[in-house]
């Protein structure tokens, strides 16, 4: 994989421990996704991520909860609700210089500044966000484009923005990372995640040389994604 300007070659040797899954999932870490969110009440726009990890069954084995442990970088094993990985929210009590990079985060639509603890409104987002499956629909302000069972709720919030989904904690655990077997080892940080923004966009009715037209629209966008490897 490219490394800055460098080609980065990792070994994952299964004698040594490494899941046969591993060359897959280290092309596919991400530290953190990286997308937009709009909520516009005039155009009743709708926002939900869909955030997907392919390699999750080759790690999160079936078992009674709080019993086992998941294979790294996953943390938890599959019982009744999902396996659960959790995405931590920055506090809002820090100022914007002392963020940690690797904090999930929601800034304004400038991109300047987090938002802050008095505008999320009456509805403020969970501590921490579980997403629990291989694929999963993280939805803004309940919203729920996609009408998903499998979804998280971020919560409300400014109208429009952007999002950092960052798995936490990274810094304290052997969880959200995968470490080569090479000699000295390679960490690679978060999770093997990818997937898209999906947008909706009615600007109600128009009118139209053969009458009133509904103005509908819809977007998508891919998620931006931050590697990091040490």
């Amino acid at each position: 994989m490219l490394d800055g300007a460098a080609i980065r070659e990792s070994g994952w040797d299964v004698a040594k421990g490494a899941s046969p899954a591993d060359p897959v999932s280290a092309i596919l870490m991400q530290d953190h996704l990286i997308n937009t969110y709009v909520l516009d009440l005039d155009t009743q726009s709708a926002t939900d991520w869909i955030v997907t990890m392919p390699t999750k069954p080759f790690y999160v084995v079936a078992g009674a909860a709080g019993t086992a442990s998941a294979v790294p970088p996953f943390a938890s094993t599959f019982a009744q609700g999902g396996a659960p990985d959790y995405f931590g929210l920055a506090p809002t009590t820090l100022a914007y210089s002392d963020f940690d990079s690797g904090d999930t985060q929601l800034y304004d639509r400038d991109g300047g500044f987090p938002v802050g603890m008095f505008d999320w409104g009456p509805n403020p987002p969970p501590a921490l966000i579980e997403l629990r499956w291989t694929a999963n629909v993280l939805t803004f302000n309940n919203t729920n484009l996609f009408a998903s069972v499998a979804g998280a709720d971020v919560g409300a919030m400014l109208p429009d923005g952007w999002l950092r989904l960052a798995p936490y904690p990274h810094h304290d655990a052997a969880i959200h990372k995968l470490v080569s077997t090479d000699t000295p080892a390679a960490t690679y940080y978060g999770l093997p995640m990818i997937g898209f923004m999906a947008n909706s966009y009615v600007n109600g009715t128009l009118a139209g040389g053969t009458g009133p037209v509904l103005s509908s629209y819809g977007a998508t966008s891919p998620h931006k994604g931050h590697v990091r490897v040490e």
